[in-house]
């Protein structure tokens, strides 16, 4: 009788990798390129619009709201296909806010919007549009 072979991450491999797991693979994903867009604000962070932005629920509901539909959005460009690296759903996961600030910014930029009394969009703070 053959011996499995458990050495390295078992639970990456194929066999083991269930949905959820690559779900939280696209999680992580966007949830690092959340991490590296404050790392890269952290000389700025005394500015008043960043204090405001780290204080707004409305901001950091949509940031998880973000992850958690890039998670679920790299599961399903995959679905169907036989990739199952979990560095391919990291990647995927990291793409869609961008991908989706882009559209948003295209989006954004052609329609005159009147916000009433609002100082801060969320919206438009978490694309960082101007």
């Amino acid at each position: 009788m053959a011996q499995k072979n458990l050495h390295g991450a078992w639970f990456l491999t194929n066999k083991y990798m269930s949905e959820i797991t690559l779900i939280l693979s696209g999680c992580f994903g966007a949830l690092f390129q959340e991490f590296l867009y404050w790392y890269k604000l952290r000389t700025k962070l005394e500015n008043k619009k960043y204090q405001m932005l780290l204080r707004s629920k409305a901001y950091w509901l949509l940031a998880i709201s973000m992850i958690i539909l890039s998670g679920i959005g790299s599961w399903l460009w995959f679905y169907g296909t036989e990739e199952k690296l979990v560095r391919s759903y990291m990647i995927a996961g990291a793409c869609f806010p961008m991908l989706l600030k882009v559209a948003t910014e295209l989006l954004l930029s052609k329609v005159d919007m009147d916000l009433g009394v609002l100082e801060s969009n969320p919206v438009k703070d978490y694309f960082g549009i101007e």
